[in-house]
């Protein structure tokens, strides 16, 4: 099943970036079973028998998807480009730095522990979905939920509201969240 994410974005792209540190430095340990079971988490076949990955981002395209989601060495590097691109190079720059100090100098027993017991806790997180019937419903959930913390930016508003108007035939296909990645690129660019 396919999901459109209102909110909650950052969340699992951390969520992802952080396993994909964890399957590099298990696979950097040799222990590229339990590197493979970790990606699973990332990128798994569907139905059609087609490698997909769970988590698909529309912003960060292609880098996210051949720098951080793919196995090291199978993608093309893919130069990261815009804000957003530099923004997740860091950030996984950040994580896998973390995850590789968090078993610097252990015994390879020891970082193998210490790596599966990470693993594990990741996945004891709690996620809490709520499933909407349309577009509209999950706009207003995503307002009134982000009016309770953190004000939201008024591009995230703006973005929200015309997106919410302007809905694609087609969502493979949606010409206006295009515009307006264009239109985001255009300001990253222009520094």
């Amino acid at each position: 099943d396919l999901y459109g994410l209102v909110d909650g974005q950052q969340r699992l792209t951390t969520l992802t970036i952080l396993l994909a540190a964890i399957r590099n430095e298990l696979r950097a340990l040799g222990e590229d079973d339990a590197g493979a079971g970790v990606h699973t988490l990332i990128e798994r076949r569907d139905l059609s028998n087609k490698d997909r990955f769970v988590l698909e981002s529309e912003t960060s395209y292609p880098y996210l998807q051949g720098q951080i989601q793919s196995l090291p060495g199978a993608a093309e590097v893919v130069i990261a480009a815009g804000a957003e691109e530099k923004t997740l190079q860091q950030a996984f720059a950040f994580l896998a730095d973390r995850v590789h100090g968090l078993v610097a100098g252990l015994s390879r027993a020891r970082k193998l522990a210490q790596l599966l017991e990470l693993r594990d806790r990741v996945l004891t997180l709690t996620v809490v979905l709520v499933e909407v019937e349309d577009e509209d419903n999950a706009t207003v959930i995503f307002q009134t939920m982000n009016s309770r913390g953190k004000d939201l930016e008024t591009a995230d508003l703006v973005k929200s509201h015309l997106l919410g108007e302007l809905r694609a035939d087609n969502a493979s296909f949606d010409q206006a969240r295009d515009s307006w990645n264009s239109i985001l690129q255009l300001f990253d660019e222009s520094g």
